[in-house]
């Protein structure tokens, strides 16, 4: 009986001080199912909302809701208002507490035209890319496709934000979009540096 209450202690006390060594040589699990070298998201933090880029040109605009998305802007002085490009369908993909990626499909987009487009204001004349005309409208190309923008630097007041820019415009899903419009594949040359707008 003395022999099979030792046994039985000596048999615990041995497991017990191989899993004790065990764990000093392995290190205990940093929150089981995570990246301990990730930066992880901060619910705190937050793209939405509107957000200011002041340059010395005049004033642009990122308003970004859970619902919708709309860039727009003014040159400064009063009257000098303009309307950009907008969408719906926002999903927002953060890749950590302080980046991420907006995107949208396209309610509003960029249009161009060589066609002599003089006679209707609703058209601005351009050298960029070629001469011709240019007009965001919701009858472009582009509208009812998904599109990218790129976020980074995102305190509580202030975020450095960038729309894709390259050789493909839109794509047909977002899966396509993930894949075509990120910072590896270089759509995010110029950052607009952004305050909050306290509303």
């Amino acid at each position: 009986m003395k022999n099979s209450i030792f046994s039985r202690f000596t048999k615990l006390s041995l497991a017990a001080l191989l899993l004790l060594s065990l764990t000093a040589f392995t290190g205990c699990p940093n929150n089981a199912g995570t990246d301990p070298t990730s930066d992880p998201v901060d619910s705190s933090l937050s793209v939405i909302g509107t957000w200011v880029d002041a340059g010395e040109y005049g004033n642009s605009y990122y308003e970004v809701t859970e619902s919708y998305f709309k860039n727009y802007g003014d040159y400064g002085y009063e009257g000098s208002e303009y309307d950009s490009y907008e969408g719906d369908n926002v999903t927002i993909v953060p890749e950590s507490t302080t980046s991420g990626y907006i995107y949208i499909i396209y309610t509003k987009a960029y249009e161009f035209t060589e066609e002599d487009k003089s006679d209707d204001d609703s058209w601005t004349a351009t050298t960029w890319p070629s001469a011709g005309f240019y007009r965001y409208s919701t009858t472009a190309p582009d509208v009812g496709k998904w599109y990218a923008l790129h976020y980074k630097n995102l305190t509580a007041s202030s975020v450095d934000i960038s729309g894709a820019s390259g050789t493909v415009t839109s794509t047909d899903s977002l899966e396509e979009a993930k894949a075509e419009f990120t910072v590896a594949k270089d759509y995010y040359g110029y950052y607009s540096s952004c305050a909050l707008v306290n509303e």
